[in-house]
């Protein structure tokens, strides 16, 4: 009788954890922090992972694909420097090709709690004059297919490089030509509040994978980074430095005391 006690729950047990290895859980991309470029990529649509290794990298399971597509992960990689956000999205579930493959980024870039219609974008396969939003002249892109690092099967890969500026914040009124098709960026902490989604076509996903381009509460926030990171070579000079300085007080010091 305890052997059967024992055996019901240790099957349960083994279902949950079958059930956890087939369907992953989603961990929520809300907050994606960039990292400072300092290798400039080709805006082709492959996936060079030379020009990608100083991004910052997220991903998250789809386990709910548009028609005709598989579950599997989807890559996203960010950086910038002071003038260019740069974007890489590595579709894995998207393994047919389509005219029609198009990414929406939907933008609250002053943080203000209202959709910038202004800057919406449609970046799309073709690049099609009938897509071409406002908000396109921000971005150069282009969306290839074909293998990535994650996956050898041929899929779509994006590729995005978007204008950007540290010196100013949107109004919330402008439109691309009143800014030079240039982003605004510069909020006090230099983050804005992002949407992006992927047409059907494209598997069917937005990031945040609960984000709604039409309730900017769902939004996620990008924070970018307006300035490159001390490199070591700099901070041992500066720890020498330092050293150096504390070494000369202390000589100082212990020379006036003995001259007393």
């Amino acid at each position: 009788m305890k052997l059967k006690r024992l055996i019901v729950p240790a099957i349960m047990l083994l279902f949950i954890i079958g059930a956890i290895a087939i369907f992953p859980a989603q961990s929520q991309i809300s907050f994606m922090e960039s990292s400072w470029g300092t290798v400039t990529p080709t805006i082709d649509g492959s996936f060079d992972e030379s020009e990608w290794s100083d991004a910052t990298h997220l991903s998250f399971f789809h386990s709910t694909p548009s028609f005709g597509h598989n579950p599997d992960d989807v890559h996203i990689y960010i950086k910038n420097t002071e003038s260019k956000l740069f974007l890489l999205f590595d579709d894995l579930p998207d393994t047919t090709l389509e005219p029609n493959d198009h990414l929406w980024v939907y933008l609250d870039a002053n943080c203000d709690g209202v959709i910038d219609e202004n800057l919406t974008m449609l970046l799309d396969r073709d690049h099609s004059p009938g897509n071409n939003l406002q908000g396109n002249s921000f971005a150069e892109w282009e969306i290839g297919f074909g293998p990535s690092p994650h996956k050898a099967v041929d899929h779509s890969i994006m590729e995005v490089a978007i204008s950007i500026t540290f010196e100013e914040s949107y109004d919330g009124s402008a439109t691309p030509a009143e800014l030079n098709n240039i982003l605004p960026v510069g909020t006090p902490n230099n983050e804005i509040k992002v949407v992006f989604s992927a047409a059907v076509y494209m598997c069917g996903w937005e990031i945040p994978q609960d984000g709604d381009p039409w309730d900017v509460g769902t939004y996620g926030t990008l924070a970018l980074v307006s300035d490159p990171p001390l490199r070591l070579w700099v901070i041992i000079l500066i720890i020498i430095g330092a050293v150096l300085l504390a070494v000369l007080i202390i000589g100082g010091i212990i020379l006036v005391i003995k001259r007393r």
